[in-house]
C-alpha cells in the first residue's frame, strides 16, 4: 500500500551541493606560490623609475625636459587668460595660480619656462628679473641652458625681431610650445602667430565646463542611488546574484597567475625592442602585443575545463540579459562615484600634506600620471592603440582576470568586503602610477568587485570599466589636443 502524505509534510530534499572550483590541492599550492613569487616582481618592474635618458652627442640640440604636470599647467593658465582679453582681475588670480603651481621645486629648465610664463602675464621686465635670477643647481647642470637663458634675456630685451633663424629653431627645440611663446610675446595682441600660440582658450574652457557638469551630474545621482542602495541592502531587498563556490580548486588562482606571467614577458619584449629600434616604435610594438594577453581569458579550456562551466564560473554570461546587465553597469559605476571621489579627495590631501611637511625650499614635485605624459607625444595611430586597450582590452580582460577569477577565488575563502579589497588592492597596485596615484584606482577596483557581486554576470562591471575609461580619455585627449 503506498504511502501517501499531506502538502505540508511533503519531505524536502536539500538543494544539491555545489562542486568546488576546478583544479587540485596540489596545483593551486604551487600557484599561490608563483603569485607570490611573481606578483612583486610586476610591482617592481611597473613602479620602477624610468631608464635615464641617454645624453645626446655633442651640438645635437634635444628637448630641455621637465616636468609635464607643470608644463600643461602653464599652458592652460594662459590660453584661458587670453581667452577672456586680459581681463586685469583674472590675469591676476591666474598669475596667482600659476605662483603657486611653481612652488613646487622646479628643474632648471622649467625655471626657465616660468620666465617665459610671467614675460605673457606680466611684462619683459618680470621675465628679465626671474632669467637675471635664474641658475642650473642640479646635480649634473646641462650646459645648454646657460645658453638657451642668454636667448631669452635677448628676446626680451631686445624682441624677438634680433634673433637669427638658428636661435629661433633653436628656442622651439628646446621649449616647444613656451619657445614660439617668447618669439611672439612682442607682436600684436592679434597677430595670427599669437592666436596660433594661444588660441583654443574657449574650447578649453567649453570641456571644463562640460567636464563640471558631468561630475556634477554623476556625483549627484551617485549620491542617490548609493543611499538607495545601502537602504536595499540594509533591508535585504538587494539581492546579489554572485554565488560563490565552495573552497577548494586552483584552476581561476591560475588564471591571475598566467596575467602576471604574461606581462613580465610583455615587458621584457619591450626592453629588447627599445634596444634595437626608436623608441616610440618600440612602445607600439609592446601595446599592440598586449592583445595575446586576451588568450589568459581561455585557460580553462587548457586545463580541460568544459567552456560551458569555465564562462558561467567567471560571469561570462549575459545573466538577465545583455541590455539589462550593461544598464546595471551604468547604475553601479554612479553609485560608486562618491567613493571614487572621496578616494581622489583623500589622494589630494595626502600631497598637499606630504608637501607642507617638507622643509621650506625643499618641496618635491607633484605626482604625475603616465598615461598623461604618453598622450602628450601620441599620434593617431597612437591614440587608436590606446583607446582600443582602454575601452575594449581592459574591460575583457582586466574584469575576466581580476573580478571572474581572481575574485572569485578570493570569494571562496573570505567574505565580500575582504575579497573586494584584496582584489582591488593587487588590481591598483598592478597600474603604472605614483604609489600617491593608486588610491583612485584601488576604489575603482572595489566598485568594480561589488557590482560583480550584485549581478553575477560580467558584462556589468566591464560595461562601468569602459565607461570610466572611455570618459577619461576622452576629456584628457581634448584637454592635451587644445593645449598642443
Amino acid at each position: 500500500m503506498s504511502q501517501t502524505f499531506s502538502p505540508s509534510e511533503v519531505p524536502v530534499s536539500p538543494p544539491p551541493a555545489r562542486p568546488p572550483d576546478p583544479g587540485s590541492r596540489r596545483a593551486g599550492l604551487i600557484t599561490l606560490v608563483l603569485t607570490l613569487v611573481l606578483y612583486p616582481l610586476v610591482f617592481a618592474v611597473q613602479h620602477a623609475a624610468p631608464p635615464e635618458p641617454e645624453k645626446p652627442e655633442q651640438g645635437v640640440l634635444q628637448p630641455a625636459g621637465g616636468d609635464a604636470g607643470f608644463d600643461l599647467t602653464g599652458r592652460a593658465l594662459l590660453k584661458l587668460s587670453k581667452a577672456f582679453g586680459d581681463e586685469p582681475t583674472l590675469t591676476a588670480s591666474l598669475r596667482g595660480q600659476f605662483d603657486k603651481s611653481a612652488g613646487v621645486q622646479l628643474s632648471p629648465a622649467d625655471k626657465l619656462r616660468t620666465a617665459i610664463v610671467k614675460g605673457e602675464l606680466v611684462d619683459s621686465g618680470a621675465a628679465l628679473d626671474s632669467l637675471d635670477t635664474w641658475e642650473d643647481t642640479s646635480d649634473e647642470p646641462d650646459e645648454q641652458l646657460a645658453t638657451d637663458r642668454d636667448l631669452l634675456r635677448k628676446v626680451y630685451k631686445q624682441g624677438s625681431a634680433s634673433l637669427s633663424d638658428a636661435e629661433r629653431e633653436r628656442l622651439e627645440t628646446r621649449f616647444g610650445w613656451y619657445g614660439r611663446l617668447a618669439l611672439v610675446h612682442d607682436l600684436p595682441r592679434t597677430s595670427a602667430e599669437r592666436s596660433g600660440v594661444l588660441g583654443g582658450g574657449v574650447a578649453l574652457i567649453v570641456v571644463i565646463l562640460a567636464l563640471v557638469c558631468w561630475v556634477v551630474v554623476a556625483f549627484v545621482a551617485g549620491i542617490v542611488l548609493f543611499i538607495v542602495a545601502l537602504v536595499k541592502l540594509g533591508s535585504g531587498r538587494l539581492q546579489r546574484a554572485f554565488a560563490p563556490a565552495p573552497r577548494g580548486g586552483s584552476v581561476y588562482l591560475e588564471i591571475f597567475t598566467v596575467l602576471l606571467g604574461g606581462f613580465l614577458v610583455l615587458r621584457l619584449l619591450g626592453a629588447a625592442f627599445e634596444s634595437v629600434t626608436d623608441p616610440l616604435i618600440a612602445t607600439r610594438l609592446t601595446l599592440v602585443l598586449q592583445w595575446l594577453l586576451v588568450g589568459v581569458v581561455f585557460w580553462p579550456r587548457l586545463r580541460r575545463v568544459p567552456w560551458e562551466r569555465a564562462s558561467r564560473d567567471l560571469g561570462l554570461h549575459h545573466g538577465r540579459g545583455v541590455l539589462r546587465e550593461i544598464g546595471a553597469g551604468v547604475v553601479g559605476y554612479l553609485a560608486g562615484v562618491p567613493l571614487l571621489a572621496a578616494a581622489a579627495a583623500a589622494t589630494y590631501i595626502i600631497v598637499i600634506i606630504q608637501q607642507l611637511l617638507r622643509p621650506p625650499g625643499e618641496s618635491g614635485p607633484l605626482p604625475t600620471n603616465p598615461v598623461v605624459e604618453l598622450l602628450q607625444h601620441a599620434g593617431l595611430i597612437d591614440l587608436v592603440i590606446l583607446f582600443t586597450l582602454a575601452t575594449i582590452w581592459a574591460p575583457i580582460v582586466e574584469e575576466t582576470v581580476f573580478r571572474g577569477a581572481l575574485y572569485r577565488w578570493l570569494r571562496a575563502r573570505t567574505g565580500v568586503l575582504v575579497s573586494g579589497v584584496v582584489c582591488a588592492t593587487l588590481f591598483g597596485a598592478m597600474h603604472g602610477y605614483e604609489v600617491l596615484m593608486l588610491l583612485p584606482v584601488i576604489s575603482l577596483g572595489f566598485i568594480f568587485a561589488m557590482i560583480r557581486e550584485w549581478r553575477g554576470s560580467l558584462i556589468a562591471p566591464m560595461t562601468a570599466h569602459a565607461l570610466h575609461n572611455g570618459t577619461a580619455l576622452t576629456v584628457l585627449v581634448a584637454i592635451l589636443t587644445i593645449l598642443k
